[in-house]
């Protein structure tokens, strides 16, 4: 995640809610300055989230739900 350009303060705050998988978009609600922005995830870091929500629920992420 270090080439999104997420700050260590704002990767604490996130909440799955503010990634979008299918479109590779994350919002940062808050950040710097209190201000909301959005940041693009690489497919490499798409495909890493998607390896933790598996492990972290066991629940695997069909292509229809990307």
């Amino acid at each position: 995640m270090l080439d999104t350009g997420l700050r260590s303060s704002e990767a604490v705050n996130l909440k799955w809610e503010h990634v979008n998988l299918m479109s590779g978009k994350l919002m940062v609600k808050e950040g710097k300055g209190a201000k909301d922005r959005n940041l693009w995830l690489d497919a490499d870091n798409i495909d890493l989230l998607c390896v933790s929500v598996k492990i972290l629920t066991g629940f695997h992420l069909s292509d229809s739900l990307l």
